[in-house]
């Protein structure tokens, strides 16, 4: 009786021994995956608002909207670039100008980017 509960006992702490280790192993692979699954999940997402805020902005102009006369968009940079964000143009200096600040095409941009 008393061979058969040391093979038990050392069965048990073996099992102890090794179980545990390989049990925290599978929890944190486990964890990790949720979590990489969770990151990858968050970068599509901020792609697509991406592919979303640059479809809105190149449909977007604010020298049209803004109905500028033609002496005004000659002076304009972001004019001179159509084909970027009006702000970005002309925040390029550092300074984004009065005019823009209160612009509902800068406005909406700051919304679709969740600013």
């Amino acid at each position: 009786m008393d061979r058969t509960l040391e093979v038990i006992s050392l069965f048990l702490l073996c099992a102890l021994r090794f179980g545990v280790p390989l049990g925290i192993t599978f929890l944190l692979a486990w964890g990790l995956r949720r979590l990489d699954a969770h990151w990858q999940a968050e970068a599509e997402l901020k792609i697509a608002k991406k592919e979303v805020r640059q479809i809105a902005v190149s449909q977007e102009r604010c020298w049209e909207l803004r109905n500028c006369s033609p002496q005004k968009r000659e002076t304009c940079p972001a004019y001179a670039h159509p084909e970027e964000p009006c702000w970005a143009v002309v925040s390029a200096n550092g300074h984004l100008p009065r005019a823009c600040r209160d612009c509902h095409v800068l406005g909406r941009a700051l919304v679709l980017a969740g600013m």
